[in-house]
């Protein structure tokens, strides 16, 4: 009995983590991932921006910006949501929703795909001028466990 009583209290501790277990892959720049639900999402471009005449980041920030290429091989039409899907951390910190910085996007990442297709758009965030490191967590389904993580530094910047 206190074999599967110690048994049962490692499996409850473990239960938080099993499922990230094959999400736990980081992926960079130009490198592909596959969702479960069988999407395949990739960062194809980073860049900062000043922001325009009438839009402009706080003092000592910068927008960046990151597009991302969805293909939808789910076999259903797939709706993409910046506030639902996707999470920031600039070194670590956990960044706030910025629709400054999206208003700055060629294209935003809120996209509705049909089954078969692809979309592309851009993810924005405002972060200190002397950032170094962007890590982006996506979510396949706005309401899933599984996560997608994305880490970008300045040397990935494109303009």
């Amino acid at each position: 009995m206190k074999r599967f009583l110690s048994f049962l209290f490692a499996l409850i501790l473990l239960l938080p983590v099993w499922g990230q277990a094959a999400g736990s892959k980081t992926y960079g720049l130009n490198e592909t991932a596959v969702c479960r639900n069988g999407m395949k999402i990739t960062a194809t471009r980073i860049r900062e921006s000043k922001g325009s005449s009438w839009n402009k980041p706080d003092s000592g920030k910068v927008f960046v910006l990151v597009q991302f290429v969805i293909e939808n091989n789910t076999g259903e039409t797939q709706t993409i949501s910046s506030i639902l899907m996707f999470d920031g951390y600039e070194d670590d910190f956990a960044l706030d929703f910025d629709f400054g910085a999206l208003m700055e996007a060629d294209n935003t990442i809120d996209l509705t795909i049909a089954a078969g297709k692809k979309g592309r758009g851009e993810m924005g965030w405002q972060l200190e001028r002397g950032w170094n490191e962007l890590e982006i967590h996506f979510k396949p389904e706005a309401w899933g466990s599984e996560e997608i993580v994305f880490i970008l530094t300045r040397s990935d910047l494109t303009q």
